[in-house]
């Protein structure tokens, strides 16, 4: 297949191709190229996105910085059929030969971008193309939430918990599980950094925030 591509191909020892990775580990092929750089965009129109396509989906990545975690992302959104993905210049991981590693290939495939002015790319989103923006931000609002939310589920139909919630936050705070979209709906979901969780400011543009409610009953 290299050479069909008109690329140079060599053989190692086990021993060479080691010394020629530095001892990573290989499945007994490597390729050496260029190092992968994000595609900087300013707003959501610069990723070429057709504005009469509905029900597509943007996975926003806030401050992720491991690698590992990165790959692991990145790999589970192209399965899942994740149509964009969008990270936070600020403090991003960059595109390393760890994160392809761990993407298993997904990075060679899925073009990623960043963006610097995130704000500016949220409300543009919101506006110009009805996306709905989902944070899965926990902060002590939410935490607070959590402690209530037994009762009021048990005195409340579901159909009335969305009106509770807002006057409670502002916003749709939900439990995952409760969160209900239609799929014609362009859908923004920010996942926050290893351990800031999705920044303040950004979260307070989401159309809803989410959480995943503990069931750990303890004594």
């Amino acid at each position: 297949m290299a050479e069909n591509k008109n690329m140079k191909v060599k053989y190692l020892t086990k021993q060479g191709l080691q010394k020629f990775t530095n001892g990573r580990p290989t499945q007994n092929v490597v390729m050496k190229c260029d190092k992968m750089q994000y595609v900087d965009i300013r707003s959501i129109t610069d990723m070429h996105v057709d504005e009469s396509e509905k029900g597509k989906f943007v996975l926003f990545l806030d401050q992720i910085t491991d690698p590992q975690n990165f790959g692991s992302i990145l790999r589970s959104s192209m399965f899942l059929g994740v149509d964009y993905v969008v990270v936070n210049r600020r403090n991003a991981c960059g595109l390393t030969p760890t994160v392809s590693k761990v993407s298993s290939g997904a990075l060679e495939f899925m073009p990623v971008h960043s963006v610097k002015f995130v704000s500016k790319f949220f409300l543009e989103a919101q506006a110009r193309m009805g996306y709905k923006i989902i944070s899965t931000n926990l902060d002590d609002e939410s935490s607070d939430f959590i402690d209530e939310r037994p009762q009021m589920a048990a005195n409340e139909e579901d159909e009335n918990l969305d009106s509770e919630l807002i006057q409670k936050s502002g916003q749709k705070l939900l439990p995952l599980d409760e969160l209900k979209i239609d799929n014609k709906e362009n859908i923004m979901l920010v996942l926050g950094s290893e351990g800031e969780g999705v920044s303040r400011t950004i979260a307070k543009l989401a159309d809803y925030k989410v959480v995943i409610p503990p069931k750990l009953e303890m004594d």
